[in-house]
């Protein structure tokens, strides 16, 4: 296989909401414990392709779905690139690694408009 052949490496994505929404997706034990939803994307994969895959996993999101970096942070744009997010996104204290490492998860926060 060519250099330019190899195929892109996936980015673990590891989502929460990022409020009181109360999303049946996020949550064990009738709402009592929170949980994460995880899976992953190629590293070219844009923030509309991340919603796609999101979709599949939780019943009311689409691409109208906001995420963020940060809780309540600013809102992501669906062409951004999440390979340069992961220089851009606050410490984690799971994380062992600096941020930039193309090995750690990216966390994102999502809420659900009108939900």
């Amino acid at each position: 296989m060519r250099e330019s052949q190899k195929k892109p490496k996936k980015i673990k994505i590891v989502l929460r909401h990022a409020g009181n929404q109360e999303i049946p997706e996020f949550y064990n034990n009738n709402f009592q414990d929170k949980k994460s939803i995880s899976f992953e994307v190629s590293e070219n994969a844009s923030i509309a392709e991340v919603k796609d895959e999101i979709a599949k996993r939780v019943k009311y999101a689409d691409r109208s779905i906001s995420l963020y970096l940060y809780p309540f942070g600013k809102k992501l744009l669906n062409t951004t690139n999440i390979k340069i997010l992961l220089t851009r996104q606050p410490h984690h204290p799971n994380r062992l690694r600096s941020p930039s490492d193309i090995d750690d998860p990216l966390y994102l926060f999502i809420v659900i408009p009108n939900y």
